[in-house]
């Protein structure tokens, strides 16, 4: 029998630096959330889920200060995938994030062996600061973002905002009940089986607003699933397939 004649046809134009990173910011496909898991350090207790997505602005529009950041931001690893982006600024906010609740302990803490000192100082300063409130309602969406990114017109230069326009999220703390000798959550009737990939998600500043919601109902392969605002669809279910996975590897 006769062999078939493949021949491959090579690309003379040798691809730069410049080139690969110009075609995949192209083709890469936009990053709608960020998800980490970190083994517990007391052992027992359940993993802990961070998510971040896109903040959505007052208007609705999902995203805005995330995408104005990708546009304007220079502190950015620009040497990093575009897939990955929101993931590198995720750990950079959660390193703040962490250093701010460590410094409001120790804050909390020096406030606690002066709580009598300087009580009623600051009426007139309080007053000074609420002057001015309501003034920028008339401002459209950009120049909120734009306000929040602190673009000078005078300079013309642009400083991303702390939060780098992400919300982050965390997965509820469940408590010990010492009738099931178990943690538990509370879901409302929703979920029936107990199971280490039950979990729900929330502002950790506003645990009782419950954002997404996942957990066993049936057998080993049924659950359900309730998502609130900001989470689309689509975040919602990818954050609860990612709970599935129970092999994860911890730094």
């Amino acid at each position: 029998s006769s062999r078939s004649n493949k021949r491959a046809v090579a690309n003379n134009s040798i691809p730069t630096k410049d080139s690969k990173r110009k075609a995949q910011d192209e083709y890469v496909e936009e990053e709608d959330g960020a998800i980490t898991y970190t083994a517990n350090l007391l052992g027992s207790r359940p993993r802990i889920m961070d998510v971040c997505i896109p903040r959505v602005a007052k208007n609705g529009a999902p995203g805005v200060e995330w995408k104005t950041y990708l546009q304007h931001g220079t502190d950015m690893d620009q040497t990093a995938p575009a897939t990955s982006r929101m993931l590198n600024r995720f750990k950079v906010l959660q390193q703040r994030m962490n250093a701010a609740d460590e410094a409001g302990a120790t804050a909390d803490n020096n406030n606690n062996n002066n709580a009598a000192a300087g009580n009623g100082n600051d009426n007139g300063h309080r007053n000074e600061q609420g002057q001015g409130n309501g003034q920028d309602n008339g401002r459209s969406t950009e120049e909120e973002v734009l306000k929040g990114g602190q673009l000078s017109n005078e300079v013309n230069t642009y400083a991303p905002p702390d939060d780098f326009g992400l919300l982050a999220l965390q997965n509820r703390p469940p408590w010990w009940n010492h009738e099931l000798q178990s943690f538990v959550l509370n879901f409302g009737g929703r979920v029936s089986l107990a199971s280490v990939k039950n979990f729900q998600l929330c502002d950790p500043n506003d645990q009782e607003y419950i954002m997404l919601q996942f957990g066993r109902i049936q057998g080993r392969h049924a659950f359900t699933m309730d998502y609130n605002h900001p989470l689309t669809a689509i975040q919602a279910f990818a954050i609860a397939i990612s709970s599935l996975q129970s092999k994860f590897s911890f730094p």
